[in-house]
């Protein structure tokens, strides 16, 4: 499906290995890397280690739902934007906002279906795509907006903006 530099890796959170199981084998079986996490903070950890492109996630697991395990990935400024798909059965529009309000990206309900939820996960990727180009260019945009394009060094502005900033900390710190 990919080359070995485009493989798209989806961890698959849920304490039920009947579903993990089920998942697994439909993504694996579509070109994904698939890992698992059976519960909420074995996710937060395996996010912080090794994040990965997109996140399947139960909401009822035990001792942290899925919209937490949302809320806390989404409120972490260190990871990149990595997105998640909320799959459960809980299925009311007040589940489906809270799980949209904790951070979630999109929502499905169980029982799955493996078409809509493969369309889903490949929207979901192109959107980490872009996203993660759209970092890219926004890096390459201020690093050009500080250098002089023909020496490389810092342009008169931004060494203007970083000698007020260290005036400013000497003020503090003779106070």
């Amino acid at each position: 499906m990919k080359d070995e530099e485009e493989v798209q890796r989806i961890l698959v959170v849920d304490d039920h290995p009947d579903n993990v199981d089920i998942l697994d084998a439909r993504l694996s079986s579509r070109g994904y890397v698939v890992e698992t996490a059976t519960n909420g903070q074995e996710a937060l950890d395996k996010v912080q280690a090794n994040p990965p492109h997109l996140i399947l996630c139960d909401v009822m697991m035990p001792l942290m739902d899925g919209y937490e395990v949302s809320r806390r990935i989404k409120a972490d400024t260190a990871l990149p934007y990595v997105p998640i798909i909320l799959v459960t059965a809980r299925d009311s529009t007040q589940d489906k906002v809270e799980g949209l309000d904790a951070g979630a990206d999109d929502y499905i309900t169980k029982p799955v279906n493996f078409p809509e939820l493969e369309a889903r996960v490949r929207s979901m990727l192109r959107i980490k795509k872009l996203q993660d180009q759209l970092d890219e260019a926004n890096k390459r945009l201020k690093k050009l907006s500080i250098t002089d394009g023909l020496t490389g060094l810092f342009n008169h502005r931004h060494i203007h903006q970083l000698l007020h900033e260290e005036w400013q900390r000497t003020q503090r710190t003779n106070e």
